[in-house]
């Protein structure tokens, strides 16, 4: 009797899942269709049935930051972060909701950390190039920027450019 009930429950547990990916898919559907209602009603259901698919707290902050829900954008990506830390897109987009917020140097460690995880991220580099740049730290920005333009040649930022000039 035990083991039945065992097997249900995981039965169950298996169903929630798969019904949290199709929540996930639809949401991307959605985002596509750009209707954010819907997708934050998907990403929100989504997490609902699973509450630990990295994947729908990411793309609900991403969805938040867009809206500018600057605080219900960071706690979703923090809460990615902290199912699965080697998310280069949450790192990234926290990076930038940061730097919306002013907090230069937890921006910095957060592109710093999805370059970690992805060296060829051309758009962090970037990112992280116009932080150094805000902050007054030419040399610094030059760098990321030159490193972007090597694995991107034609790459051209009008701001950056002239840095490099």
């Amino acid at each position: 009797q035990f083991q039945n009930a065992k097997e249900k429950f995981i039965k169950a547990k298996e169903r929630r899942k798969h019904c949290a990916e199709v929540y996930y898919q639809q949401s991307m559907c959605y985002k596509n269709q750009k209707n954010t209602k819907q997708q934050q009603a998907s990403l929100e259901n989504s997490i609902k049935m699973n509450p630990s698919q990295s994947d729908s707290h990411r793309e609900l902050g991403i969805l938040f930051s867009n809206q500018n829900q600057m605080n219900d954008a960071r706690s979703q990506l923090e809460e990615a972060l902290n199912l699965n830390y080697a998310d280069t897109l949450s790192h990234f987009y926290l990076g930038k909701i940061m730097i919306h917020m002013k907090d230069y140097k937890d921006a910095e460690q957060h592109f710093l950390s999805s370059l970690d995880i992805n060296p060829k991220f051309i758009d962090c580099m970037i990112e992280l190039a116009k932080l150094k740049l805000k902050i007054n730290q030419e040399n610094e920005a030059k760098k990321y920027y030159m490193k972007a333009k090597e694995i991107k040649p034609k790459l051209i930022h009008a701001a950056l450019e002239k840095i490099i000039d």
